[in-house]
């Protein structure tokens, strides 16, 4: 049964990229070139983050190779991919292994509950293995680079990367673990999840930035950091003397230590993993208390309808609006960033950066607002309760407005924000400052209206993880890509246009033109057509 479940997984996992199933449950397959734009992304992210961190260990690699701390290179490498597989997993494993649709469906059928956890853990173990790649790879590239090779240590470095992700895994499932005993008690557990998770990605982006620091200082200081791993972080010594001396006892004790974990982690959670995924979640029993109902009107109904969904995901309100985070981190920098500090990072006169700078502004914030995406999900995330609302005497055109209201009273206020904050700290006239109000505003509302309209062209209901529809669905995926291209162009013709031919204010005038075309032209198909394609979706 272990098998079959893993091959369901799997063919889920990969027809989520390949493919879609309509309402009566066969396969469509995507075409090619929604395929070819899937690889291409992931290539293009793969490639970034390959050359970050093919920098970093070539810095590391030169003070430590040939050395008698040679080993501290590959100790590093495996402490990073630890906590990158950490951080990347603990709530993917939460939503996947204790929160997945079809857990109470799966525990009726004849299966043991291990089965049906360990087929979910190889899940998420292959995303893990996804990271390790990314960060090993250019690793064992610049040790051969640098002429250090041990043969044997190539071959424990081989073998230890299929056993290297377990530990990872183990105290994310297990962290994720506690969270669902804890979040099982509490009414409503999504805001608590969504507070760690961006605590966690705080952290996260605050080592990317330091990187470079990090690394100075680890190889001015390498032999008392060398001796606090030996001391402190044993595993992580092994892999390093495993792969720079091929020492094999080191390996088998490398791999030892990741294994023990796992399986103690697999056999904890199968003896508990019944009462979690049944739990009777909510924390304090109700008590009726007798009050007047306020009527509501049908729209502010809707509307309510959709906050509380996104209320009660973590992972929608994450995914979606992460860089709300970063729109308000703009508004806050550029009241202690001067200008003239760009001016010499990009090589300019200040006068030139105090010209274009405005326009910079708004490329930087329409930039973040086309990766807000609440509705390029919220069609999707209906999922089977679809057809319930395609039943009620409900305008399909109303429930689509309530989505789409939901995200721009999510995203304005923030977005209104950013754009004061650098309409007054920055140098501008007030026509500028106009613009720099109002152009973010309209890219907004076009990002909301072309984020539902895709959704609604490819939508997919067959979904058993919600997590599967925010990251890895067509329509976020195309909703991204087209909004971030949009910006970029924008953007770059708006400067080019202020520096040759227009004045500032003009340019990015003009460049607005399509976009206010755009919102005028999808708001009108919605409203006509909003009906129609509801009741033909599911």
């Amino acid at each position: 049964m272990l098998k079959t479940l893993l091959k369901l997984n799997f063919y889920a996992f990969f027809a989520s990229f390949g493919g879609k199933r309509d309402k009566n449950g066969t396969v469509k397959k995507r075409s090619s070139a929604s395929i070819t734009l899937y690889c291409l992304l992931l290539v293009f992210c793969a490639v970034t983050f390959m050359s970050l961190f093919a920098g970093m260990f070539f810095t590391l690699g030169s003070a430590f190779a040939g050395s008698e701390y040679s080993w501290l290179y590959f100790s590093l490498m495996a402490i990073m991919v630890f906590l990158i597989d950490f951080i990347m997993t603990i709530f993917t494993a939460k939503s996947q292994l204790f929160e997945a649709k079809d857990n109470e469906t799966l525990l009726a059928l004849p299966i043991r509950p291990r089965d049906i956890l360990i087929s979910r853990m190889m899940l998420i173990l292959l995303t893990d293995y996804l990271f390790e790649i990314i960060i090993a790879l250019p690793a064992i590239c610049v040790w051969f680079f640098l002429g250090s090779v041990s043969p044997l240590g190539v071959v424990c470095f081989l073998v230890m990367l299929v056993f290297m992700p377990l530990l990872a895994l183990s105290c994310a499932c297990f962290v994720a673990w506690l969270l669902s005993l804890v979040s099982s008690r509490m009414k409503n557990s999504a805001y608590l999840n969504t507070v760690l998770s961006l605590v966690l990605f705080a952290l996260y982006m605050l080592f990317v930035m330091r990187m470079e620091n990090y690394v100075q200082a680890i190889v001015a200081n390498g032999a008392p950091i060398a001796s606090a791993v030996k001391k402190y972080f044993y595993p992580f010594y092994c892999f390093g003397d495993a792969a720079a001396n091929g020492n094999l006892l080191s390996c088998l004790l490398y791999i030892l230590c990741m294994i023990l974990p796992f399986a103690l982690v697999c056999f904890i959670l199968a003896r508990s993993f019944i009462s979690l995924v049944t739990r009777q979640r909510g924390g304090k029993q109700a008590v009726y208390r007798e009050k007047k109902l306020k009527a509501k009107s049908l729209s502010a109904t809707l509307l309510a309808r959709e906050f509380a969904h996104l209320g009660s995901s973590s992972v929608y309100m994450l995914n979606a609006g992460i860089s709300l985070m970063f729109l308000l981190a703009i508004a806050v920098a550029v009241f202690f960033i001067p200008v003239n500090q760009f001016a010499g990072l990009l090589e300019m006169s200040s006068d030139t950066m105090a010209n274009l700078f405005p326009s910079i502004a708004i490329g930087a914030i329409i930039f973040l607002s086309s990766m807000t995406m609440f509705t390029a999900s919220s069609v999707s995330l209906e999922g089977q309760s679809i057809t319930l609302m395609q039943s009620l005497p409900v305008s399909g055109r109303k429930v689509l407005l309530a989505k789409l209201y939901m995200h721009l009273l999510i995203v304005l206020p923030v977005t209104l924000i950013a754009s004061v904050c650098c309409a007054i700290a920055l140098p501008c006239t007030p026509l500028m400052g106009v613009l720099l109000i109002a152009v973010p505003a309209l890219f907004n509302i076009f990002m909301a209206l072309f984020g539902l309209c895709i959704n609604l062209a490819m939508p997919r209901f067959d979904w058993t993880n919600e997590a599967v529809i925010v990251k890895q669905s067509g329509a976020v995926t195309v909703t991204m890509l087209g909004g971030m291209l949009a910006a970029i162009l924008l953007t770059v013709i708006a400067v080019i246009l202020s520096v040759f031919l227009l004045p500032v204010p003009a340019a990015v005038a003009l460049v607005t033109l399509p976009v206010l075309a755009a919102d005028i032209a999808l708001w009108c198909y919605l409203n006509r057509n909003g009906d129609r394609v509801f009741a033909e979706l599911g």
